[in-house]
């Protein structure tokens, strides 16, 4: 069993740290982890956005916003869609 976190961009300002515990699988175990996805908003789904275009705010999501970015390398591969249905 796997374990999948949504709406990453949704968390409130300072409870980063409690979402990095369960990617880190340090928090709620799960032998095959956690991953972290960002979807598109409705809006942007409405607005006609691609699953490749998805898939690139994903990335600079994660690539970009502080808790996600600095997040050790060994927890990297849960992070976005790819790594998860790879």
């Amino acid at each position: 069993m796997i374990g999948v976190l949504t709406k990453p961009d949704r968390i409130p300002t300072g409870e980063e740290p409690d979402w990095i515990a369960i990617i880190r699988n340090e928090k709620e175990f799960l032998e095959n982890g956690w991953y972290c996805v960002k979807q598109p908003s409705s809006s942007q789904i409405s607005g006609g956005m691609t699953w490749a275009q998805a898939r690139k705010s994903e990335d600079e999501f994660f690539a970009s916003t502080a808790a996600w970015s600095e997040l050790d390398t060994i927890y990297q591969k849960y992070l976005r869609t790819g790594n998860l249905v790879a």
